[in-house]
């Protein structure tokens, strides 16, 4: 596989490239970011937890601003129907920097029935920390990703807070996940295709961007792992973001299931039913086995065709797990006969 070769696309545009190796992608991630030339170093990075928050408010609708004497500070706003995640967010930041103020604000809005619209207001007092970042956020004036920053300080909860305010889960009627959205369409097409890289080097996501530049999920084992990795602080607010209904879809007694080339079965009904029945109800999407089944769905491998019968308890088994994981039936029985092989002597 060659270094920015694209392997995974969709019917979207999609730059979802696999750089294998570290360093020839740190170096072209560092040769196509404008904010190359930035000293990491340079940025306060005392309180990890603090940076990793204000990431992901700054790459959503977050600012930082100047004051009349041109010192720099912070600036969220948020939706008033949002104003108990805005509360959560404030008390969260407090914590680390006290100068924090909530508020609400009225905006004239001639739309508006009442001739204007209100929304929750967070804002620091001038700080060291806004100081620090707005050099690294606003380069030449105008806003740009330090991609360096977002790639050392984006975290699982980072990554949380930026879906909530950004973020879009479209479910079909029957209750399938049809696609997750984040809203990107403010970055520039390079900072798009980095932070592409950021989110496939930290978490082994593999976005795709779409015509409206969004980054956007469509397959289901990935948009049930990304709401599971974000759901321990998605605020009840937002509940609605990470409903993750299984549906069921019924197997067929009499069924085709395909595998790798490497994987050979003499008898095909009776080998994979009893793989089904010792390992199946077992299988998980874990953080130490999701990049080997992502990954393996771009690679181009041989595979093999295997009709088979399946029990009833099987049937109904692999319906449960293809529910949960979002796998296909052929990547179930695949992980039933890794677990095999990682059991025995």
């Amino acid at each position: 596989m060659t270094i920015g070769k694209l392997i995974y696309s969709t019917k979207s545009q999609s730059y979802g490239f696999l750089l294998e190796d570290d360093k020839a992608a740190k170096e072209q991630y560092t040769a196509n970011c404008k904010n190359s030339n930035l000293k990491i170093n340079s940025l306060p990075s005392s309180n990890e937890k603090l940076n990793s928050l204000l990431c992901a408010l700054l790459l959503g609708n977050g600012r930082i601003m100047s004051s009349a004497t041109d010192h720099k500070y912070f600036r969220f706003t948020f939706n008033t129907k949002h104003s108990e995640w805005a509360h959560s967010c404030y008390q969260q930041l407090q914590s680390y920097v006290p100068d924090f103020l909530i508020k609400k604000e009225q905006t004239t809005d001639t739309r508006s029935k009442f001739g204007f619209t209100e929304r929750v207001v967070i804002e620091s007092a001038p700080c060291a920390t806004a100081e620090a970042l707005y050099s690294a956020w606003y380069r030449n004036g105008s806003n740009g990703m330090p991609l360096e920053f977002v790639e050392q300080h984006m975290t699982d909860q980072t990554l949380a807070w930026w879906y909530q305010e950004c973020g879009h889960l479209k479910v079909k009627e029957n209750g399938t996940l049809e696609k997750l959205i984040l809203s990107t369409e403010q970055w520039a097409e390079d900072e798009l295709r980095l932070l592409q890289y950021v989110v496939n080097f930290k978490f082994n996501f593999l976005f795709a961007i779409d015509g409206q530049r969004r980054l956007i999920l469509y397959d289901q084992l990935q948009i049930k792992y990304f709401l599971g990795m974000v759901a321990p602080w998605v605020h009840p607010v937002f509940s609605y973001k990470i409903k993750n209904v299984e549906v069921r879809k019924p197997v067929a007694k009499r069924t085709t299931i395909r595998l790798p080339n490497q994987i050979s079965i003499p008898s095909p009904t009776e080998e994979i039913n009893q793989m089904i029945r010792q390992y199946a109800s077992s299988i998980k999407v874990t953080t130490e086995n999701f990049q080997r089944f992502n990954y393996a769905r771009q690679e181009n491998n041989e595979s093999k065709r295997y009709q088979v019968s399946l029990t009833e308890e099987n049937r109904d088994i692999l319906c449960s797990v293809q529910a949960s994981t979002g796998l296909t039936l052929g990547e179930i029985v695949q992980a039933c006969f890794h677990q095999q092989n990682s059991i025995s002597p």
